[in-house]
Parts: C-alpha cells; structure tokens; sequence
C-alpha cells in the first residue's frame, strides 16, 4: 500500500535517516569493542588467536572507523611478535591506503560522529602531542572516555598514518633498503607539524637520528 499523507512520508524518512545513525554508532562501538578485544588476547600471550581475529575483522569491513587502527595493530603483530616483514608491511600499506581514502570520505563519514549531547564528555585533546621549551616532543593524554576517530579529532590520521610510516622505515632499514626507509621516514616527518619545527630549529630527535643513518648508507 503505498503512502499518500506527504507528513506521514517525511517522518518514515525521518525515522529511517536515525536508524541509519544509531545503527552505524553501534557498529562503531562493537568495531572499537572488537579492537580492545584482539589487544587483550595478544597481552595475555594468545597472539595467534589475536592475528586470526584481526585478519577476520579486515575481511568483514574496509570502511569502518578503526579499520586503519587495526591494519596498523595487525602489522605490529606480524613485526613484533612474528617477525614476518612481508605481511607486517602490507599491513601498514594497507592501514596508509585506508587513511588516504577516508580522507576523501568526508559526507559518508559523518554517520559516525559522536551525537551533539555526547560531544563534551567524550571529546579528545585538540592536539596528541606538544613541544617542551627544551625541544622535547610529548605526547598528550587522553582522558578517560574519550572517543578518538577521524572524526573527533583532525589529528587521528595522520597519527596512524605517521607511525606506520615510520615502521615501513624501520623494516627497510632491517632488509638494508636505506633509500625506501630515507622516504617513509621523511614522509612520517610531514604528517607531523611538530616534528617538522623542531627540525626547522635544528633539534636533534629520533626523526632526525633516523634521517641521517639513512642517508650515510
């Protein structure tokens, strides 16, 4: 039977629109939920049940809002634990190439901000990192309850994106490939405002320890 009352389609529509976000801020929990889960599991040493799960979450989604988080936990599974280079670096492709494509996802995003009453509670630092008056980068914490995705915070990609980075660097470096870690240690620097001024007022830091072992090989 179809709907001839104009009001009574728009609030279908309505209704349907808020389904659509309740539904998608639960899959958001259930996705982070999943995360801590797969953390918890390799903590206690069952690292091959934690991998297994990890691998089943990158099959199910490609779209989520942790999606690049868990390639990138993925991969530091596959290099801390594993030693596989191989799959630890596809890994971290994989979580970079998710960074780059949510950024061009910007209006189907949206479907999982944080409701407008839940905003402040939940709100993250503005900034993941300062500088010290000696030069020192330091991290920020994060208070508890804080939901931090691509989109409570405008630092959170290229936060993932710089530490994987830097650890595609860091196996280029173990299989003697000084020039591709030289590149993914300078891009790791971009995606990051501090460490380009502290090296722009000549502080000596990882990056630039990093930077110049691999550029003397």
């Amino acid at each position: 039977k179809g709907v001839d009352d104009k009001a009574a389609l728009e609030q279908a529509m309505i209704a349907q629109r808020a389904a659509g976000v309740v539904s998608a801020q639960a899959d958001q929990g259930r996705a982070k939920a999943d995360l801590q889960r797969y953390d918890a599991l390799a903590k206690q040493g069952w690292v091959n049940e934690a991998i297994q799960g990890l691998e089943t979450f990158c099959k199910g989604t490609s779209k989520g809002p942790y999606q690049g988080e868990v390639w990138k936990y993925l991969g530091d599974l596959y290099l801390q634990d594993r030693w596989e280079l191989k799959k630890a670096a596809e890994c971290y492709q994989s979580a970079i190439a998710w960074c780059n494509d949510t950024r061009a996802r910007t209006e189907a995003s949206r479907l999982y901000a944080v409701p407008a009453k839940c905003q402040e509670p939940a709100k993250p630092p503005e900034e993941w990192q300062k500088m010290t008056d000696w030069g020192d980068i330091e991290e920020i914490p994060v208070p508890p309850g804080s939901v931090v995705n691509h989109i409570t915070t405008a630092w959170y990609l290229d936060r993932l994106e710089e530490e994987c980075e830097f650890n595609l660097g860091y196996i280029h470096t173990v299989t003697n490939g000084w020039e591709e870690a030289l590149g993914h240690f300078q891009r790791a620097g971009q995606l990051n405002a501090l460490l380009t001024e502290a090296e722009k007022k000549g502080y000596y830091n990882t990056l630039r320890r990093l930077k110049g072992a691999s550029e003397k090989k």
